[in-house]
């Protein structure tokens, strides 16, 4: 999740002529650094899952313990500042369409938070281009 704004720093989206083909070029680089996210925090997500699974089974009562309960100083406040940043990413698609945050929210247990929001912020960014290329206004 953290990972995601890294793209942002390149983008000269900005600075560019508002063409269909710049609109067109910003856009598939958007997508592909959002599925190449995307790809990173499952492989991410299932190595967690797996080193979890490993460690305490289906005791998910322990792992409540290990990362809240009886979890040092550093680690809590790992659990809240991830939780936070979830949400927040949740917020941010919820702006958009109150269906794609369900449904980012919905993909978490399978994919992982990270790619999650990654897979639905491609659907936004493809629905936005399409709406901005057909000189729609897009409903907020």
């Amino acid at each position: 999740l953290v990972m995601t704004g890294l793209f942002f720093w390149m983008d000269k989206s900005s600075s560019m002529e508002g063409s269909t083909q710049n609109i067109m070029k910003s856009s598939n680089l958007l997508q592909n650094a959002y599925s190449l996210l995307a790809m990173v925090t499952f492989i991410f997500w299932w190595c967690l899952m797996a080193v979890a699974f490993q460690t305490y089974g289906f005791e998910i009562g322990l792992l409540w313990r290990d990362i809240w309960v009886e979890a040092g100083p550093s680690v809590a406040f790992m659990t809240v500042d991830t939780g936070v940043l979830f949400l927040g990413e949740l917020l941010l698609i919820a702006y958009e369409s109150e269906w794609k945050a369900v449904k980012a929210f919905a993909l978490t247990p399978l994919v992982g938070p990270g790619a999650a929001i990654c897979l639905v912020l491609i659907e936004l960014e493809l629905e936005g281009t399409a709406a901005l290329l057909n000189g729609a206004k897009k409903d907020v």
